[in-house]
């Protein structure tokens, strides 16, 4: 489970992984973001791969006096520095989650489902707001109309630049 946030590098995040419908499966993991903003999982369940089905994954930020103190200098000793729709205020203090639900497709699938849930973005460097470059890793060989549909879904989610080059 790979993803990219703009909270500060050696955030603690906690990744968890839920089966929907009449999927019984649970799991979780931790890990830390990286200086380039990414975090990645390890990942969670058997070695198999997770039965194909709906899965809620949500990652959690816990709240701020169990970070680092490098990251509590930017988002204050309470989490009070953290704004956004993500944000949400409890008892214990400030946390920061993301939830969505990710399908895993059947062996017998298109390479076009599994290329967009399997691809695992390796860099993603900027030039001020003129070029975006993204270095995508794939787990397989796919094919043209695949790679078009993730060019598609990476430049949707920062389409900011005038050029991405992925």
């Amino acid at each position: 489970m790979t993803g990219k946030t703009n909270l500060p590098p050696e955030t603690e995040l906690l990744v968890s992984v839920t089966g929907q419908n009449d999927i019984d499966f649970r799991g979780q993991a931790k890990c830390r973001v990286q200086d380039d903003r990414t975090f990645t999982a390890e990942p969670i369940g058997k070695s198999s791969g997770l039965p194909a089905g709906e899965y809620e994954v949500d990652v959690t930020m816990p709240i701020a006096r169990v970070q680092p103190t490098s990251v509590q200098r930017v988002i204050g000793d309470g989490g009070e520095h953290l704004r956004g729709e993500l944000v949400s205020k409890s008892d214990l203090g400030v946390n920061v989650e993301a939830v969505e639900t990710v399908p895993v497709p059947t062996q017998g699938d298109s390479n076009k489902s599994r290329a967009t849930a399997d691809h695992q973005v390796i860099q993603d460097a900027t030039f001020h707001d003129i070029k975006r470059s993204v270095t995508v890793r794939l787990p397989r060989r796919v094919s043209k109309e695949t790679l078009t549909s993730l060019a598609k879904k990476l430049h949707a989610q920062d389409p900011d630049y005038e050029r991405t080059f992925i």
